[in-house]
């Protein structure tokens, strides 16, 4: 939106001060990198993260008319950013985390292209703890986001006109994650790939920084435009084992053919028999991952061996896997897995074979119903309360929250579980009380108006939700400022989702949808404090009054004059 508001400027500057306007107003990150070296689905119905589902209205303000007048000299935007402190419960319980508070975890960043100026795009989670959410970028490339689960992610950039990129984030509970990738001066990479022998395999697939190529004859592969920064590579053949590395590129690198080697080993397989058609009517989850215990296997891309769908009575053959130790679990709505966990060792060339015996499982069911009349289609999820806890609990074995930075691993069901209600209302799960005595049931309608939650304790069995009117996001803020004769150009965050306004004369800067609950706002100026964190209880829609500096007022601050008659002397 920076550029569409650069146009009035433009025209009204003077010729030759527009490349000093120019360099003022569009600074940025322009050609930066990943810097985060250091920083799941539910197991009744796999999905994508709730929150991804629907859309997020959160942020946007309410369109200027057409006939409102948009000139203006103010290129220095108003920074407006909005936190959440702390949400109203929809549920809680005594001892326990509210519902949704697990997700601490904090994400910001930016995707620029080759011109240095940010990219309309989309930032994915496609595997970790997170997979399915999708953040929006703005029209200055920044995305954020302050609701995430802790834990390794492997996000995807994809955005017109740019090859893309995938880069791994580690995310962690209560602190913030930086990631900010430019498509200026890429790398070009070359690389070979041979077997155990050194001989040269072809056919072979490459993936580095999410783009995918084969190699040749001789197997060479090439990639002609690689942002720079951290990046996963993934090297696979059948047959063979496949391999993961993280490699660094640096802006307008040009790598020869034989910096990058890979040699793929023969691969072992692992056949996995699950006996018993004992559960409910949907396939379970077969997770393998490298051993848990800090001598994980890295090299190996496990996210994208599993989590496997396997029904009940079923025998999955699973190739191209290293030797070594792996770890394997099975889970299923309506049985519990035994062994929970088993351990078994690879060797190349050879085929292992592994059977899970199914025992039933408790189960919590129940119905949702509006108006005393069952509900179909309403989405149903149980849940513990601490998520993230929850699946180091599932995962059988004495490990830590640091597991979660070792491998790129989904949320463990059944910390979250959910399913669809049919024709007659009526859900099932199993009761996971090994996990949490405390367990969160949500019912939300199709189209997402009615909602109902509740406790769920140690013992109980059968359960009734009764929708109401939703009142998520109820609350709402608008912002006035002080008068002003021109449009002020707006660049606010809430809760770590960024966006931009141009905000006409005597408007007022609309956030909507916002969650109830106690929040924070810092608003800056040209580098001038104007609010630092003052609090806010936000239960509707609140008034907040802004006042401006005068630089915002009547045009150029004295910072920007100043360099512009800089910028005039240096002309002259």
């Amino acid at each position: 939106m920076k550029q569409k508001l650069l146009l009035p400027l433009l025209i009204l500057a003077l010729a030759a001060l527009a490349g000093v306007l120019w360099t003022l107003s569009d600074a940025g990150p322009g050609e930066s990198v990943a810097g985060l070296e250091h920083g799941g689905g539910g197991a009744v119905q796999e999905e994508p993260d709730a929150r991804a589902a629907l859309p997020d209205s959160r942020g946007l303000a309410a369109p200027p008319r057409v006939d409102e007048d948009l000139s203006t000299t103010v290129v220095i935007p108003l920074e407006v950013e909005l936190e959440l402190v702390e949400a109203k419960a929809r549920l809680d319980d005594d001892g326990a985390p509210p519902l949704g508070s697990a997700a601490t975890a904090r994400l910001r960043g930016s995707m620029h292209g080759a011109d240095g100026r940010g990219l309309r795009g989309h930032v994915e989670f496609v595997a970790g703890p997170n997979r399915g959410r999708v953040l929006d970028t703005d029209d200055e490339g920044r995305f954020g986001a302050h609701d995430l689960l802790s834990g390794l992610s492997l996000v995807a950039l994809r955005a017109p006109g740019v090859p893309g990129a995938e880069r791994e984030v580690l995310l962690r509970e209560k602190r913030e994650s930086q990631l900010n990738v430019g498509f200026g001066r890429p790398a070009s990479v070359r690389g070979l790939v041979r077997d155990h022998n050194n001989v040269p395999l072809p056919g072979a697939t490459v993936v580095v920084d999410g783009q995918e190529t084969v190699t040749d004859d001789v197997g060479r592969f090439y990639f002609a435009r690689v942002a720079s920064g951290k990046v996963p590579i993934y090297v696979m053949k059948p047959g063979y084992a496949s391999q993961r590395q993280m490699q660094a590129f640096t802006a307008g690198m040009n790598l020869p053919t034989d910096s990058l080697k890979f040699n793929l080993r023969p691969a072992a397989t692992l056949r996995v028999q699950i006996p018993e058609r004992i559960g409910l009517g949907i396939p379970g989850q077969l997770f393998l991952s490298g051993p848990l215990d800090g001598t994980g296997q890295r090299g190996y891309p496990w996210h994208l061996k599993s989590p496997i769908a396997v029904h009940g009575g079923e025998t999955v053959e699973i190739e191209d896997l290293p030797a070594g130790r792996v770890r394997l679990q099975y889970f299923r709505a309506g049985a519990v897995a035994r062994p929970a966990v088993v351990h078994e060792t690879l060797i190349e060339g050879q085929t292992r074979d592994v059977t899970i015996h199914l025992e039933p499982a408790a189960l919590l069911a129940g119905v949702v119903k509006s108006g005393g009349s069952p509900v179909s289609g309403a989405r149903v999820r149980l849940e513990a309360p601490d998520v993230s806890g929850a699946s180091v609990t599932a995962m059988g074995e004495r490990f830590g929250r640091a597991t979660l930075e070792m491998e790129v691993l989904s949320r463990m069901p059944p910390a979250v579980q959910t399913t669809i209600t049919g024709g007659d209302g009526r859900f099932r799960f199993s009761a996971a009380e090994q996990l949490s005595s405390v367990r969160y049931l949500t019912a939300t309608s199709a189209d997402g108006k009615a909602w109902a939650g509740r406790v769920v304790r140690k013992g109980e069995k059968e359960v009734e939700l009764l929708l109401e009117p939703a009142r998520e996001g109820l609350a709402g803020l608008r912002i006035e400022t002080s008068e002003r004769f021109q449009a002020l150009p707006v660049d606010y965050v809430v809760d770590g989702r960024p966006d931009s306004t141009l905000l006409a004369p005597g408007a007022r800067l609309a956030i909507e949808g916002l969650p109830e609950g106690s929040w924070k706002v810092r608003v800056n100026w040209g580098g001038e404090v104007i609010l630092r964190d003052v609090p806010l209880e936000l239960h509707e829609v609140e008034d907040l009054f802004i006042p401006l500096p005068e630089g915002a007022i009547q045009g150029q601050s004295k910072q920007l004059r100043d360099a512009l008659k800089v910028g005039s002397a240096r002309g002259n």
